[in-house]
């Protein structure tokens, strides 16, 4: 089968090292992922995600955190001016965030988001690992939180539709002015760029809504989705786009309201959301390069072929054009390769197109070694598909 040719098989460079920027060098982990699945990736070979300490091109002293998905930028909030603490945090889990109060207009010049100059930071090593050629085939993959993420964190604990737009507004402009900084610089922009946005905000959001009925869900996945398209709409317009819907899993552990993937109608509010998401993109736009989906959980117990086919059911709920590809978290540390082959062999049928196979949320919170364990499964398991 073809169906997993070129799968995405991690949605985010941290998801994709995850704790290896811990115990590996940058040019390791990248080394790693290029030796066990470099055949098969779809969208490009991340940036990373790594966390970065050195020196910036003006002699300026750099630390940023990015094994920790927002903590990174939340903890350059600091220095931003207007910007204060109202409450410590220690980043245990989300409960864990310190609290932040704006006093005064937000700059987007001045929020910590600097994509651009990270990337350019960990290219080096990248290109240590690879060379030029190879990265340019592979194409530049670079995860980027969506612009709710950061301030629903930082600011909250506010809801997603109840956040003042003071936090929000800010944050959208410094985002659209980073991606635009990423094609502008000659030197990322050669490696064919892509930029993921992850939405696990917007995805919480709308699982919680649904528990509370169908008629609040669908109202809420409709303004979420808005949020979402008018993120990629307004972004360069070269840019390669990925849409990566999640849990929000931090610190190992996923959200709460996090779905039993076995209970009847439990991706309904995923399936909305995408749904929605697209016909507001398709408006003006062209459709997102690739959309993430999760299903299975990490840390989940394995489920049978029965919940298998009645997922399978529920996706094809899906209305989303065969140029955008379509991304399955269904690779978990506690599935098998004969676990993952069973499912993407069932949704490629039932779906009758191709997919893509990932894990559910990433790698980010595994050792090295269960990282690189996981990533030998689903080269496996694409293998096994491929005959």
């Amino acid at each position: 089968m073809e169906v997993l040719r070129q799968p995405v098989l991690t949605q985010t460079g941290n998801h994709q090292h995850g704790s290896q920027s811990s115990e590996l060098t940058v040019v390791q982990a990248v080394q790693v992922v290029d030796a066990t699945v470099g055949p098969y990736l779809h969208f490009g070979i991340s940036d990373g995600e790594i966390n970065i300490e050195g020196h910036t091109p003006d002699k300026k002293p750099y630390n940023f955190k990015r094994d920790e998905w927002v903590v990174g930028p939340i903890q350059q909030l600091e220095a931003v001016p207007g910007i204060d603490i109202i409450s410590p945090g220690g980043y245990k889990d989300y409960d864990d965030f310190p609290r932040h109060v704006v006093n005064g207009p937000l700059n987007p010049e001045y929020l910590p988001l600097e994509y651009a100059q990270i990337v350019r930071l960990t290219l080096p090593a990248m290109r240590q690992a690879l060379g030029d050629t190879l990265l340019r085939g592979y194409g530049l993959q670079i995860g980027i939180p969506g612009y709710r993420q950061i301030p629903n964190f930082a600011f909250g604990p506010y809801k997603p539709l109840i956040m003042p737009k003071k936090y929000q507004r800010p944050f959208t402009a410094a985002t659209r002015q980073n991606v635009t900084a990423l094609y502008s610089n000659p030197e990322i922009s050669s490696f064919n760029p892509g930029i993921q946005f992850e939405h696990p905000v917007e995805t919480l959001a709308v699982l919680e809504a649904y528990q509370k009925g169908r008629r609040l869900g669908g109202a809420v996945a409709r303004f979420m989705a808005g949020g979402i398209a008018s993120q990629y709409t307004s972004l360069h317009t070269k840019a390669r786009t990925a849409i990566h819907l999640c849990y929000g899993r931090f610190k190992g552990h996923a959200a709460p309201v996090a779905p039993d993937p076995t209970l009847p109608g439990a991706f309904e509010p995923v399936v909305s959301l995408v749904n929605y998401t697209v016909q507001k993109v398709t408006e003006t736009h062209v459709p997102p390069a690739v959309i993430g989906l999760p299903i299975l959980q990490e840390g989940g117990d394995r489920i049978g072929s029965r919940d298998i086919q009645g997922i399978v059911a529920q996706m094809k709920g899906l209305d989303v054009p065969r140029e955008t590809a379509l991304a399955f978290g269904i690779a978990t540390q506690n599935t098998d390769v004969e676990d993952i082959v069973r499912f993407g062999d069932a949704l490629q049928n039932g779906l009758g197109r191709p997919i893509l196979i990932s894990s559910p949320c990433g790698k980010g919170s595994m050792s090295a070694a269960e990282g690189l364990a996981l990533l030998q499964k689903e080269a496996q398991a694409i293998e096994t598909l491929r005959i």
